[in-house]
């Protein structure tokens, strides 16, 4: 039977908070807005959720609807260069809980080279409804090395 030699290598030793790995540093974080309720729909409007800095990595959105907006009330979910880069327009009139994960190109990952804010568009008023966002996403992203 061969014995196969490995070599180990040992982190260094730090002091209690110096050197974050990088590997902690780039995980995937997920972050909630504030939970928006029909006072929030005044009318057609474009609602800022997140400031996301230069260089953040965009792993996934979620948009969880538990009450139910007012009929022909649409929403979309994008930023400032593309109004629906993380959701197309989607009516949220039905009753009960719904959750819409990312279904447009930008869910497959984007790095936001700007600083910028995903956005919340509603396309009119609504009496009811209560909207929470969520976003995962890695801050301070090498853009090759976290795809």
């Amino acid at each position: 039977m061969a014995v196969v030699e490995t070599t180990l290598h040992k982190p260094p030793k730090l002091a209690p908070g110096e050197g974050v790995s990088d590997a902690l540093r780039r995980a995937p974080v997920w972050v909630k807005a504030a939970q928006l309720s029909a006072g929030d729909f005044s009318g057609a409007v474009v609602l800022p959720l997140f400031k996301i800095p230069i260089n953040a990595l965009v792993v996934d959105f979620r948009l969880i609807v538990t009450e139910a907006l007012g009929g022909g009330v649409t929403l979309a979910v994008g930023d400032g260069s593309d109004a629906d880069r993380f959701m197309a327009v989607q009516a949220f009139n039905v009753g009960g809980y719904n959750m819409l994960q990312s279904n447009q190109p930008g869910s497959g990952g984007y790095v936001y080279p700007a600083l910028d804010t995903i956005d919340l568009t509603v396309s009119a008023a609504s009496t009811a409804g209560t909207v929470d966002a969520w976003v995962a996403l890695i801050f301070d992203s090498d853009e090759l090395g976290d795809l």
